[in-house]
């Protein structure tokens, strides 16, 4: 029973998310507000043992130029398990770039100059990288409904 609710939770919660273009929050230093857009994507895969979820958000963190800052969390969750634990979580915050070098909005260069990820943990638990990044991004768009984004990432 309990795991059906942490279920159904989660799949109201991601579809309220997912319904949202955009979220915003108000900067108290600048008075602006600041939009919050979905970013990498953002799911849910129920399994067992583990179920899967991934949300992901990026916020355009300068007014006059393309300067984002993301932040993806994923995290493994145990959910049929007698206490349902979370048996691995990754943080994965990074700042980035945003290029448009064909002036059309379905292509773009993200040019990452700060990427970090780590499982939060400390000693010999801990698990974590920085890096640097290019990735270009193009999308198909069928419809108003289907869209297919293909990118690499190096």
């Amino acid at each position: 029973m309990k795991a059906i609710l942490y279920i159904l939770f989660t799949v109201v919660f991601l579809r309220v998310f997912l319904a949202t273009n955009a979220l915003a929050y108000v900067d108290e230093t600048q008075h602006q507000i600041v939009l919050i857009s979905p970013y990498k994507p953002t799911y849910v895969l129920i399994g067992t043992p583990n179920t899967k979820i991934q949300l992901s958000i990026k916020a355009q963190i300068l007014e006059s130029l393309p300067v984002y800052m993301g932040y993806t969390q994923l995290m493994i969750w145990d959910l049929f398990a007698e206490s349902s634990p979370f048996r691995d979580i990754d943080y994965n915050p990074e700042l980035f770039v945003r290029l448009a070098p064909f002036k059309n909005e379905t292509t773009w260069c993200d040019i990452g100059a700060f990427e970090h990820e780590s499982n939060g943990k400390s000693g010999s638990d801990s698990r974590s990288w920085n890096r640097g990044y290019v990735r270009l991004t193009t999308v198909f768009k069928f419809n108003e409904a289907r869209q297919l984004n293909v990118s690499a990432k190096a």
